[in-house]
């Protein structure tokens, strides 16, 4: 683990995960993840910036939920898209950074619009096979 405190809810982390796969570009890139869950497990969901892209694009999640820009709060710096279409489980053994934490009021709003059981599962272990892991390479 990378860092001195361990991964709770509502912490923001920044985790490298080769996710769709190890060929995707930005699978060596460490980007946003905030901890829903933090047990025997963790929960992650992924966040991404928001970008004009997206104005003409299908690759937004079906369901998401938006940091707006004008509730920013560190360590996001711009407005923010949470998908809420996957989960990414894992066990505390991962490497992360915490880079922030979110705050009751939207991790409150966030969980009420998440559902686990329609959710894709996305299994950390699995993807990491062979993958070397960096996370000093970051992406917001």
């Amino acid at each position: 683990m990378s860092d001195a405190k361990n991964i709770d809810i509502k912490d923001i982390a920044k985790f490298c995960i080769p996710y769709p796969d190890q060929d995707s570009g930005l699978a060596k890139i460490a980007h946003m993840y905030i901890c829903i869950y933090a047990d025997d497990e963790i929960r992650l969901l992924k966040c991404q910036s928001w970008k004009p892209i997206h104005l003409h694009s299908d690759s937004l999640p079906q369901k998401r939920f938006v940091i707006s820009s004008n509730v920013i709060q560190p360590p996001f710096t711009r407005q923010t898209i949470i998908d809420l279409d996957k989960v990414f489980i894992g066990d505390k053994t991962s490497e992360y950074v915490i880079v922030g934490e979110l705050s009751d009021e939207m991790f409150n709003e966030l969980i009420s619009q998440f559902n686990y059981d329609d959710s894709e599962k996305i299994i950390m272990s699995d993807l990491y096979k062979s993958f070397p892991v960096d996370i000093s390479t970051s992406s917001s």
